[in-house]
């Protein structure tokens, strides 16, 4: 999986990486039990600081993600951690202000509901 880094994104870079990351593994691009780059290697491949890439993989760790092991190294984890109802807060806490713009632009329900479904369309239900 190709990762891409906006250097002008007001998204930190390590959220890029953790979002591109989870993303891979929707699409399918990154399938259960397969292995990353290292910290050094990711860093390097982008040209950015090896703390950024551990922060990232830190917090996908933290996130049920991947794992880390000494002996493996980064992989995708194949019992995917988290919990549904974290998540759900989580969801309602981000979407909220892209929701308000998306009321102050008076764009539809539907159109919202159509912009989420073609993003997900990829994904499987």
């Amino acid at each position: 999986m190709l990762l891409e880094i906006d250097f002008n994104s007001n998204s930190p870079i390590y959220k890029q990486i953790r979002d591109q990351i989870i993303i891979g593994i929707a699409e399918g691009l990154l399938k259960k039990d397969e292995n990353l780059p290292s910290v050094r290697q990711l860093s390097t491949r982008l040209g950015i600081n090896m703390h950024t890439v551990n922060k990232a993989y830190k917090m996908l760790e933290q996130e049920g993600w991947i794992g880390i092991n000494k002996k493996r190294g980064t992989f995708i984890n194949t019992q995917f951690g988290g919990n549904k109802d974290v998540f759900l807060e989580k969801f309602e806490e981000n979407i909220k202000p892209l929701l308000a713009e998306a009321e102050i632009l008076n764009i539809k329900k539907e159109t919202v509901l159509e912009c989420i479904d073609k993003i997900m369309l990829n994904w499987g239900e």
